[in-house]
Formats: structure tokens, C-alpha cells, sequence
């Protein structure tokens, strides 16, 4: 099997290497080959320590989850129509058959583009279509069963249960790190629903605190995995990243009040939106992780809307200036980020800033 050439800072520096005759070709010839076939476990094209995340692999990544999709498609088509099958939401062996289908064909395609290609993108819609055929395969077998009766929980509770026992499999044999969002997305889902039944029309202070207690879980298991990679160059630091993603907006969600505090009508408010995401800020630079800041986002536009609108600017530029703020804001934390954690951990005592994930930035990692 062909292997696809090293990213640009890994050539030049094997190059590099050859030329000053650190190592010789043949050595240089191993190390490009090292990632793919030394190091199946790693996802990520490269490892600067910055929050490593690789979500396709060049477009050949792109190319081939297209056509998984297009393929699964296909697939469905054709049992539908030669073998008179269905998926329509109803308890029966046609369900529990057709899941059966598409998880098969998942695990299948999973075992080449993830087990052996190791593509991102194309392992994220594979690991979704398994967990998602597995759900449904379950649900159905259960609602025949009349286990979902006799348990006193809907399909609509145990589905998501399903897909996060059908995520967990994937995680377990292909150790894809995507896998751990749609594990912890599922379990969330299922307990937020026993919690607050009405959470998804309606959510209220019922479902705020549980949001909060569970983004706190998550974000502790998370961290877990921080802890156990802090210099981010093993699969843990991207276990990590995945769960970030869901642990900020559940927290961010609590402390905002949700999703009525998008329209700030008090200054009370946006002052209280702004010290949120103050903190928030804090915590994202002091774990090194830019999610909470991003899913904060939507609520500080809405602070500095109503900002704007109370400083008697005319209402046909307040959106301008509104966008522009944020915007500085934005590319100005993300150009100076590494600069501004330096000054922040520069603060703390170095007992406690050695023991912080990537304590030292990819700066000082070679990234």
C-alpha cells in the first residue's frame, strides 16, 4: 500500500536531517513511514501540542466519507426494493433486519478506512452510521420484546443508550477518539430526558442544573485525559478534545441561563454574560482549550448587542459595530493566544502550572 507523503514541518526536518547527515536515507525513508505504519493508533496528521485535532486527512479523506455515504444509500435502496424491507419506526424483524444491514456494512468499511487507512473523516461517518444502525437494530428487538414496556422507558430513552453502547464497541476495537463524543452525547441525551422530560421544547431550571452537573462530568473525565497526556502527542489529549466539545456548551448553557439569555434586556445581564465568559476565558486558557470560549460565543454577541444598542448608536450600524467587536475579539484571542497563556500561567506558582495540560505550549514542544 502506497504511503501518502509526511506533512510539510515532518519532511523538511527529515530532509534537513539527511542533508546535515544526522541520519541517512534509509533511516529518513523510516521515519515518513512511521505515523501510518508505526503508530496505527494516532489520528492526528500532525502534533504541534496545540490542540491537536485532524478532522480529514487531505481530500482523499473528504472523498471517501462521500462515498460511504453515497454507498449506504445505495445499499438501503437496493434492500428496500429487492428484498421488500423498510424502516419506518415500527417494532418488527423488518427494522431489526434492515439496522442489522447498515451495521454490518459500517463495521465492515470501519475495519479498512479506520482499522487500516485510518481516516478521520470518513472513521466520524462510519462510527455514526454504526452506532445509529446498532441503536436502531436494539430499539427494535427491545420494542418486540416488550422490554421497553416492561421497564417503563420509551424507545425515545433507550435509543440513545443504544448508540452509546454501539459507540463504545467502536471505541473499544478501533480506538477512534470521535467515538467518545457519540458515547457520552448518548448517555447525556438519555439522562437528561429522565431528568426533564421537556428539556428539548421547553428547558427550564430543572434541566440548567442538570446540564451544569453533567457538563461537569464530562468535563472531568475529560480532563482525566488531559492529565494522562499533558504534552497532547498520544490518543488521551484527543479522547479529551472530543469530550470538550460537549462538556462546553452543556456548562456554558448552565451559567448563561440558556437559551433566553441570547437576547440580553438588562444591563444586569450583560454584565452577568460578560463575567461568564471572563471566566470561561480563564478556564479555556488555563486547561488550553478554545471550546468554551467558541460555545460562548452566541451569548457574548448578545452582551455587547445590547451594549451597543444602550450607547445611542443608530439602529442601522448597531449590527456592524456588534459584529466588528466580536470579530476583533475573536481573531485577536485567537492570534494571541499562546502569547497571552504564557503571561497567565506566568502567574501561577510553577507547582501548580507544571501539572496543567500542555504546561508549556507548542512553543516549547517544537510545534
Amino acid at each position: 500500500m502506497a504511503t501518502p507523503p509526511p506533512v510539510p514541518e515532518v519532511r523538511d526536518r527529515i530532509s534537513a536531517g539527511v542533508a546535515a547527515g544526522i541520519i541517512t536515507p534509509d533511516q529518513a525513508m523510516a521515519l515518513r513511514k512511521l505515523p501510518l505504519d508505526s503508530m496505527p493508533e494516532q489520528f492526528a496528521t500532525t502534533r504541534t501540542g496545540d490542540e491537536p485535532f485532524a478532522l480529514f486527512r487531505g481530500f482523499r479523506d473528504v472523498f471517501l466519507a462521500i462515498g460511504i455515504v453515497i454507498l449506504a444509500v445505495g445499499l438501503t435502496s437496493v434492500a428496500g426494493q429487492l428484498l421488500g424491507m423498510r424502516f419506518d419506526l415500527q417494532a418488527g424483524w423488518t427494522d431489526a433486519l434492515f439496522g442489522l444491514i447498515l451495521a454490518v456494512f459500517a463495521w465492515v468499511v470501519a475495519e479498512w478506512v479506520t482499522g487500516r487507512l485510518r481516516m478521520p473523516l470518513a472513521s466520524l461517518v462510519t462510527a455514526l452510521a454504526f452506532s445509529a444502525a446498532f441503536a436502531a437494530t436494539l430499539a427494535s428487538l427491545s420494542e418486540m420484546a416488550g422490554l421497553s414496556a416492561g421497564s417503563g422507558l420509551g424507545i425515545d430513552l433507550l435509543a440513545p443508550v443504544f448508540g452509546a453502547l454501539g459507540a463504545l464497541l467502536f471505541y473499544i476495537r478501533f480506538r477512534l477518539p470521535a467515538a467518545m463524543l457519540l458515547i457520552a452525547g448518548g448517555l447525556s441525551a438519555t439522562i437528561l430526558r429522565l431528568i426533564d422530560p421537556t428539556w428539548f421544547d421547553s428547558p427550564g431550571a430543572t434541566f440548567q442544573i442538570a446540564a451544569f452537573v453533567v457538563g461537569l462530568v464530562i468535563f472531568a473525565v475529560a480532563i482525566s485525559y488531559e492529565l494522562r497526556d499533558p504534552r497532547r502527542v498520544q490518543r488521551q489529549s484527543e479522547n479529551a478534545f472530543w469530550l470538550h466539545l460537549l462538556a462546553a456548551p452543556l456548562i456554558v448553557f448552565a451559567l448563561t441561563g440558556g437559551a433566553t439569555s441570547l437576547d440580553v434586556s438588562s444591563t444586569g445581564e450583560a454584565l452577568r454574560m460578560f463575567a461568564v465568559v471572563f471566566a470561561l476565558g480563564l478556564l479555556a486558557l488555563l486547561i488550553d482549550r478554545r471550546a468554551f470560549i467558541v460555545s460562548a460565543l452566541l451569548y457574548l454577541a448578545g452582551a455587547i448587542a445590547y451594549t451597543v444598542n444602550q450607547s445611542g448608536v443608530a439602529p442601522d450600524t448597531q449590527f456592524a459595530i456588534t459584529a466588528l467587536a466580536l470579530g476583533l475579539f475573536v481573531v485577536g484571542l485567537a492570534l494571541g493566544w499562546q502569547p497571552l497563556r504564557q503571561v497567565f500561567l506566568g502567574l501561577l506558582p510553577d507547582r501548580w502550572s507544571a501539572h496543567l495540560p500542555n504546561p508549556a505550549g507548542p512553543d516549547a514542544l517544537g510545534g
